[in-house]
């Protein structure tokens, strides 16, 4: 409710709580990865994201949002390698699709 509500900072106490007592429920770990993607804390949302993609590597937001991350970080080859998992998961995957046309757009292709 807190994360729905836009209380980032009760939303990220709640979800490392739930994340302590239950270290390997997927939702918990994504919900951090999603949380802190959106309020641009790139570090954390990379780590969480990609324990998030170890647990559920079939899950496509998982590797949409990871490589929308690892863009913003300037990791351009892991994020190209993201979308394409995303790709493989669903070839019609428009995300997955746009990351990679930015990332072909920013170098010129």
């Amino acid at each position: 409710m807190y994360h729905a509500c836009l209380l980032s900072d009760a939303a990220e106490v709640c979800y490392l709580n739930a994340h302590r007592m239950a270290p390997q429920d997927f939702r918990w770990i994504y919900l951090l990865g999603y949380l802190y993607h959106k309020e641009d804390r790139l570090s954390e949302a990379s780590l969480y994201y990609g324990h998030a993609r170890k647990l559920r590597p079939e899950f496509l937001p998982v590797s949409v949002n990871l490589g929308d991350v690892l863009v913003q970080q300037n990791r351009r080859v892991e994020a190209a390698a993201r979308f394409e998992q995303a790709l493989e998961l669903d070839p019609g995957c428009g995300a997955a699709h746009f990351g990679l046309g930015q990332l072909a757009l920013s170098s010129g292709k």
